[in-house]
């Protein structure tokens, strides 16, 4: 898993981590991954959906 810039994705690391573990409780709970993947940890998954820009993190 590449995730070259995922700090340049969101505003901050507080924020990051805080859309990383939303993202990974809803993937948890039976949300389906916006991605194709071969992980199967929530965090992973979730790190990899902002990597790939499925998840955008805004800056309120």
């Amino acid at each position: 898993m590449r995730l070259d810039g995922l700090f340049d994705k969101a505003p901050d690391r507080y924020k990051l981590s805080i859309v990383v573990s939303e993202r990974a409780l809803q993937i948890q709970q039976g949300s389906r991954p916006l991605i194709e993947t071969k992980e199967k940890n929530p965090i992973a998954i979730a790190l990899e959906e902002i990597a790939q820009e499925k998840i955008i993190i805004i800056s309120e």
